[in-house]
């Protein structure tokens, strides 16, 4: 289900309930301590490749629902993270699996490509 949410600057945003919203506080028992794979992407509200991501980010999780978690980080709002594994440039993606940074990438990626890069780790 999608609903409506106003985002800082005042702009009305539907949010993906497909997607997962991590933070500082909960990325250790999210992301680090979950038992399957986390693909993290490192962004912010201002990144325009960021927002052309999204529905990338979204069919992803529909196509592996319960084999991978996909979620995203503010880096704006959440600088600690992003900070703890150096990210200063994005879109930065982390497929992150027992705590470990198993696949990094910076930029734009196709959703094939993503692809993949993810079918071996959830073989694996």
């Amino acid at each position: 289900m999608r609903e409506l949410q106003q985002n800082p600057g005042g702009l009305m945003t539907q949010s993906n309930s497909n997607l997962t919203n991590f933070t500082d506080a909960d990325f250790r028992k999210e992301v680090i301590m979950c038992h399957f794979p986390v693909l993290v992407v490192f962004g912010t509200d201002w990144c325009g490749s960021c927002h052309i991501l999204d529905p990338i980010l979204e069919k992803l999780a529909l196509a592996f629902d319960g084999k991978i978690r996909v979620g995203k980080l503010d880096v704006d709002d959440n600088s600690l993270v992003a900070s703890m594994y150096a990210v200063n440039e994005f879109p930065t993606l982390f497929l992150i699996k027992s705590g470990e940074i198993i696949w990094r990438y910076t930029g734009l990626i196709s959703l094939k490509d993503l692809r993949s890069h993810l079918k071996p780790v959830l073989q694996g």
